[in-house]
């Protein structure tokens, strides 16, 4: 899913950071299901193994939600109002009256 993202931001889309990040959470949802076999059969070097999958998964996942959290504008910030310079009545054409 991520890679297919990433074809489309060379081929001139919008990077979508949601999409690796759907991806992080899929892979950490398939690796917790195969690690509760793991579980009950109390094999601990298949434990291990998903563990640390699950570890970088997760770490992926928590940075992707704090880069999207930082790129948000915040809601307290007021929004910049533009000045635009208008001319004196009278002085140009202005179809509008």
């Amino acid at each position: 899913m991520h890679i297919f993202e990433r074809f489309h931001n060379l081929a001139g889309g919008k990077p979508i950071s949601e999409a690796l990040e759907g991806g992080l959470i899929l892979v950490a949802l398939i690796t917790i299901a195969s690690a509760i076999p793991a579980v009950w059969s109390h094999n601990t070097d298949l434990v291990r193994e998903q563990a640390i999958q699950l570890a970088f998964a997760a770490l992926g996942t928590a940075l992707c939600m704090v880069e999207r959290s930082y790129s948000r504008p915040a809601k307290d910030a007021e929004p910049a109002q533009a000045v635009v310079a208008t001319p004196q009545a009278g002085t140009s054409f202005t179809p509008w009256r």
